[in-house]
C-alpha cells in the first residue's frame, strides 16, 4: 500500500479550454505530444482551410496536456515554453492545477512510469489500438499516489535532470555520427577526385550463382535493409515451401543489392558471417573484379547522392513496388575507380567509421533503460 496519500485526479485538476474558432483564411502553429513520454512537440503550421476543425484548444505553457488517442502509451506532457500559444484538436486536452496540492511535471513523469502507465490503460476505452482512447471523463477518475507538493516538486527535478543528460548525451552522439559522415564524405571526394570511371560490367560484374532447390534442402536467406542499413540474416527457408522462387548463392565480399528496393538505399556488401547464404530472384550480387575494384569503396559510392540518383534512373517505375532495378541499366552505371590500393585504405576507414557509429547506436537502448529505472524508481518508494 502506498505510504503517500491517493487522490482523484478531478479533485487536483481541472481541464482548460481555451477554445479558438477555426479562421480558413487565418494560419495556426500546431504541437502534438509524442507517445511513450518523449514530451510535446511543434507540429507544424496549419492553414485553417486544410482543416475540418470548426475549433482548437489553444495550449498555455505549463499545461498537462493528454493525447486521447495514444494517452494508454504515455503521450502526455507539460508544454514548454516555446509552445505557449501553439493549438492542438480536441483529441489533446489540457489540465490546470485547481489548487497548491499538485505539481504537473509530477504527474507527467507519473504517468511515464510502469504504474502510471497502467492506469492509463485501463482507463482507455475501445477495442483495439486506433480505437483505444483515454477520455477526459475517465482521466479525470484515475486517482494517483500524491506526496507533500515539495516531495513532488524534488522527485520532478530529479527525474529532469537525468533526462536532460542523456538527452545531451544523444545529442553529442548525432553530432560525432554527423561530423564523421562529413568526413567521410571529404575524403571519398579527394579520393575520387580525378579518378577515372568504368562502368559496372567492367569493375564489378553480375553474377548469379544458381542454387538448386531439393524438396528436403534447408537454405539459410539473406535480405539487405533499406537507406545503407546493412544485410540481414531472414529465417531459414525449405525447399518443399518454395514454389515458383529461386534461390542465388552469396559470398564474402559480393555486392548485394535489392532488385526492388535499391533506388532507396537496400545495398550492402556481405561479410564472412553471410557467406553461404542464399537470396532470392529479387536481389542481385555483384562480383567486385580482384584488384581493380574494392567492395566496401564500390557500395559506398553506390550509397551516395549521385551513386542513388543513378541506381534511381536505372529503376523505371512510378510506385515504391514497381521500381524495380535493370540488370543491364545496372551495370551500365559509371563508377569512379581510383588506384585499387586507395580503394582498399579508404574502405578500412569506413569500416572503423561505421564500426564507431554502430557502438553509440548500439547502446542507446542502454540509456532507454536508464531513463525508464529512473523514473520507475522514483515511484517505488512511495
Amino acid at each position: 500500500m502506498s505510504r503517500w496519500p491517493i487522490a482523484r485526479l478531478g479533485d487536483v485538476l481541472a481541464q482548460r479550454q481555451d477554445i479558438v474558432a477555426v479562421d480558413p483564411t487565418a494560419e495556426y502553429p500546431m504541437a502534438g505530444v509524442y507517445s511513450f513520454g518523449k514530451g510535446v512537440f511543434f507540429r507544424g503550421v496549419q492553414l485553417g482551410q486544410e482543416t475540418s476543425y470548426k475549433e482548437f484548444y489553444r495550449l498555455h505553457a505549463g499545461d498537462l496536456v493528454l493525447s486521447r488517442v495514444k494517452g494508454w502509451e504515455g503521450a502526455i506532457g507539460v508544454v514548454p515554453k516555446n509552445l505557449d500559444g501553439h493549438h492542438v484538436s480536441k483529441e489533446f486536452p489540457a489540465f490546470v492545477p485547481r489548487d497548491g496540492r499538485v505539481c504537473l511535471p509530477y504527474l507527467a513523469w507519473f504517468f511515464h512510469s510502469k504504474a502510471g502507465l497502467r492506469l492509463l490503460g485501463k482507463a482507455a476505452r475501445g477495442i483495439g489500438a486506433r480505437r483505444e482512447r483515454v477520455k477526459e471523463k475517465q482521466f479525470l477518475e484515475i486517482e494517483v499516489p500524491l506526496p507533500p507538493i515539495e516531495e513532488q516538486q524534488r522527485i520532478s527535478v530529479l527525474i529532469g535532470a537525468v533526462d536532460a543528460n542523456l538527452s545531451a548525451i544523444r545529442a553529442h552522439r548525432l553530432r560525432i555520427a554527423k561530423e564523421a559522415r562529413a568526413l567521410m564524405q571529404s575524403v571519398f571526394a579527394r579520393v575520387t577526385r580525378c579518378a577515372p570511371r568504368h562502368p559496372l560490367a567492367e569493375v564489378a560484374p553480375l553474377e548469379r550463382r544458381a542454387v538448386e532447390i531439393t524438396p528436403e534442402g534447408e537454405y539459410l536467406e539473406l535480405g539487405v535493409r533499406s537507406f545503407g542499413h546493412g544485410a540481414f540474416h531472414k529465417d531459414r527457408l525449405y525447399g518443399s515451401d518454395l514454389t515458383w522462387q529461386k534461390l542465388f548463392l552469396v559470398r564474402t565480399g559480393d555486392i548485394v543489392i535489392s532488385n526492388i528496393k535499391a533506388w532507396e538505399g537496400a545495398i550492402a556488401v556481405a561479410g564472412p558471417e553471410d557467406d553461404g547464404r542464399v537470396g532470392s530472384h529479387r536481389y542481385l550480387t555483384l562480383a567486385p573484379v580482384k584488384g581493380r575494384a574494392a567492395a566496401e569503396f564500390i557500395c559506398y559510392y553506390l550509397l551516395t547522392a549521385e551513386g542513388l540518383t543513378a541506381i534511381g534512373k536505372a529503376s523505371p517505375g512510378s510506385a515504391d513496388r514497381n521500381r524495380t532495378l535493370g540488370q543491364k541499366a545496372l551495370q551500365s552505371i559509371e563508377v569512379p575507380v581510383p588506384a585499387f590500393t586507395r580503394q582498399v585504405e579508404f574502405g578500412r576507414l569506413h569500416a572503423q567509421v561505421r564500426s564507431a557509429l554502430r557502438t553509440h547506436s548500439d547502446s542507446d537502448p542502454e540509456l532507454d533503460a536508464l531513463r525508464a529505472a529512473t523514473i520507475n524508481r522514483s515511484f517505488l518508494a512511495q
